[in-house]
């Protein structure tokens, strides 16, 4: 996220960076021209600058205005203006006249700058919030009307000012006259303990460029107004790739176009009290009371009284109003429903819906402002209060079904777990209540069963391999089961491999129907046709369905396929480099077993290891398949009047093929008798003529058969069975194969 990115930080130097070193790096002269002179002037003591180089002059600046306008500035001088900082409040009736809403800092630069020639360099060391302040618009219209903030660094505090807190942060501005700017800004943050010598090389390389970034600041080319803030992380350019990856979990819609935002006023003691006779009296909840985990945390013996929208409602938003940490996203909660109203306090904005939403869809929001990526494209920095019309603007994303399933799915299983967690605490409670601690043992053993049972059932999922053969499609499941009762033997190598190939043949085929809902060509879809045509008979290998795989991660068309795309995952599974070299490593120990370059019988158990652990690798990488359900259609009635199908289907995930039969109500027509692969939406993609299910006329068990051969004299295509090797021919599969372009015409 931004807030790391683009950040010069510490390399352990041992000179102490100062104020000065970073001053100098922002005038910098040329190789063979000498410094020109700089007129400092500083408030009170330059302590904290370092050791000042010898072409400054120090002149102090009193607590007014008029002290500066002495200030005598010849042609061909930089000035750097150190103000003395002073809140409005403090200033007297003539400055707070001239200055309308200026603190004293801000007046003092506004008196000097029209003072200046215009061959001065000026840097300006203010509050950063001159600088970025939603309610400093009109500071900077006055300051940057004529002159052009041309280089803009960020400094945390660090002790430079020792009565101010060290994580204050400062802004130094250089400034250019208009004439003589190209109205591009430079900005740039600093953090750490830097070796001068670094700050004035990273500086130097940003002032010389014209587009692009350094280690630590990048060039704004579009010009700014001058009233606009300069915030370092408002004008990042790596917010407008956030926003557009933001687009995939589907469209964005700005955050006012669902909520109204409320700034909630400040109360007084006798608000707090609820004193008043008017309005509703409730909980009153203060900033302080929303935590980062999205609690609402109330003091309950603090009441209020309020009206209109200071009354919370629950499914509202609950934001403190200052930023304070940057990276950690906006602290929001979702109101709840209450028995006590509550009463919305002092540093809290309050998004309250536009139209009704449901409660899964308020909860994303929240989640959603709770993160980095909200957090970035809201491009605060760090003290600054949460600007209301920014925040109206901020993209929020619209899940997608699937996305909103699954975030339903996961606050339903942290409440389920709540409520497991609840019951047992409660039972173990029990064992002390009553007179009969016997009785209370009995009770506590046997009320616990069903909890111990629970735990252990969960605690399985956590071992791959009972995800693997409880969860994954049966062909793959039934494999897998094969292999973990493998001995290290020639047998059981040879189990690995089948499992790896029947592995990589269904992914494959998953990508298959991920290009006919795309409507894209199948990779090696021509090369494969071409083989059958020309050799006469041919056959599907581990090599094929691996190389397809690899091809889908690299095609380009399928890289920009939106990630809501049915089995998408099945385009980046071969992108991770160990996973394709696992692959490829199981199709060489396939090949060789083939063409009989087995390991002998005491090679045989370090391949079988080595190849296990690839194999585990694979299946890892392709754990997605368990969302996927796989399901036999057995019966279809199609309701032709109100275009409902009534299915009956069997879900083959497991390693058990004998499954009830369930029932549904789809808008689709679908096949009956034939594999589907069903989507986070619930469509069914079907998989005929590449897969198809029947009783195995060999062994007599329902089996699942993939096309493996044809034979051209023939015109059979050949099927094989994945969870064993038998081989049937299907009647009527050659006329689909070539609708699907498997085979040549």
């Amino acid at each position: 996220m931004i807030q790391n990115a683009g950040v010069l930080r510490s390399d352990r130097a041992v000179e102490q960076l100062t104020l000065a070193d970073i001053v100098e790096a922002m005038l910098p002269v040329g190789p063979d021209a000498s410094p020109r002179p700089v007129v400092m002037a500083v408030a009170g003591s330059a302590a904290g600058w370092g050791t000042l180089p010898q072409h400054w002059r120090v002149e102090r600046v009193a607590d007014d205005v008029s002290s500066v306008q002495r200030l005598l500035v010849p042609e061909g001088t930089d000035v750097v203006l150190c103000p003395p900082w002073l809140h409005e409040r403090h200033l007297d009736a003539e400055t707070r006249t001239r200055f309308p809403r200026f603190d004293l800092h801000e007046a003092v630069a506004a008196a000097l700058l029209p003072r200046l020639p215009t061959s001065t360099r000026v840097v300006l060391v203010l509050p950063a919030n001159t600088a970025h302040g939603a309610f400093r618009g009109h500071v900077r219209q006055q300051l940057f009307a004529d002159w052009h903030p041309d280089l803009v660094v960020y400094v945390t505090n660090r002790g430079i000012f020792p009565d101010i807190h060290s994580t204050f942060q400062l802004t130094l501005i250089r400034l250019l006259p208009r004439g003589q700017a190209n109205n591009r800004s430079r900005i740039a943050a600093i953090t750490g303990d830097l070796a001068p010598a670094t700050v004035r090389k990273e500086l130097a390389r940003l002032v010389r460029l014209e587009r692009g970034r350094t280690r630590f600041g990048y060039v704004l080319e579009r010009p700014l107004p001058p009233a606009a803030s300069l915030g370092f992380r408002e004008h990042h350019p790596e917010r407008a790739r956030y926003r557009d990856e933001l687009t995939r979990l589907g469209p964005t819609v700005p955050l006012g176009k669902l909520f109204n935002v409320f700034k909630t006023h400040y109360r007084t003691r006798a608000d707090r009290r609820g004193d008043q006779d008017e309005g509703h009296r409730g909980v009153l909840v203060d900033g302080r009371h929303v935590t980062r985990d999205g609690d609402i945390v109330p003091d309950p013996s603090r009441v209020a009284t309020g009206s209109g929208h200071d009354v919370l409602q629950p499914g509202d938003i609950l934001l403190r109003a200052i930023y304070a940490d940057i990276g950690k996203g906006l602290v929001a909660a979702v109101v709840p429903d209450t028995e006590r109203p509550l009463i919305a306090g002092n540093n809290l904005l309050v998004l309250r819906p536009r139209e009704p939403l449901s409660e899964e869809e308020v909860a994303f929001v929240a989640a959603y402002l709770r993160s980095q990526r909200a957090d970035t494209l809201l491009g605060l920095d760090a003290g600054q209060l949460i600007s209301v019309p920014r925040l109206l603007e901020l993209p929020v994303p619209r899940p997608d079904a699937a996305t909103q399933q699954a975030l339903t799915d996961l606050r339903n299983a942290a409440a389920l777990f709540q409520r497991w967690r609840d019951e047992a605490l409660t039972i173990a409670e029990q064992l002390f209540e009553g007179d009969d601690l016997d009785a209370g043992r009995a009770h506590v053993i046997s009320m616990g069963q069903r909890v111990r049972q629970r735990a252990l059932a969960a605690s399985t999922l956590d071992d791959l391999g009972t995800r693997l053969r409880t969860r994954m499609p049966y062909p793959i499941a039934a494999r897998w089961r094969r292999v973990q009762v493998a001995t290290p033997n020639r047998d059981g190598y040879e189990q690995i491999l089948e499992c790896a190939e029947v592995l990589l043949c269904f992914c494959a085929i998953a990508g298959w129907a991920l290009a006919r809902h795309a409507d894209i060509e199948f990779p090696r879809l021509a090369e494969i046709r071409h083989r059958f045509a020309t050799k006469g008979q041919a056959g599907m290998t581990f090599g094929d369905w691996l190389a397809i795989l690899i091809e889908l991660a690299e095609r380009r068309d399928l890289r920009r396929l939106p990630r809501t795309t049915p089995f998408y995952e099945v385009v980046e599974f071969m992108r991770d480099k160990d996973i394709k070299n696992a692959g490829r490593a199981l199709a060489q120990h396939r090949n060789n077993d083939r063409h009989l370059r087995r390991p002998d019988a005491l090679e045989t158990p370090e391949a079988f290891t080595v190849a296990k652990a690839d194999l585990e690798l694979l299946l890892q990488g392709a754990e997605w398949l368990s969302e996927y359900p796989f399901r036999i259609i057995t019966k279809t009635r199609r309701d032709s009047l109100n275009k409902i199908t009534e299915i009956a289907y069997q879900e083959l995930m497991g390693d058990h093929v004998i499954v009830p039969t369930a029932t549904q109500r789809v808008a689709e027509q679908l096949d009956a008798d034939r594999l589907h692969l069903v989507d986070r939406l619930g469509r069914h993609h079907l998989l005929w003529p590449l897969l198809h299910a029947e009783t195995c006329p060999t062994c007599h068990n329902f089996t699942i058969f993939v096309f493996d051969r044809w034979n051209s004299a023939s015109d059979d295509p050949e099927y094989r069975a994945l969870d064993h090797g038998h081989a049937i021919t299907v009647p009527g599969s050659a006329a689909a194969l070539r609708t699907v372009g498997f085979l040549p015409p």
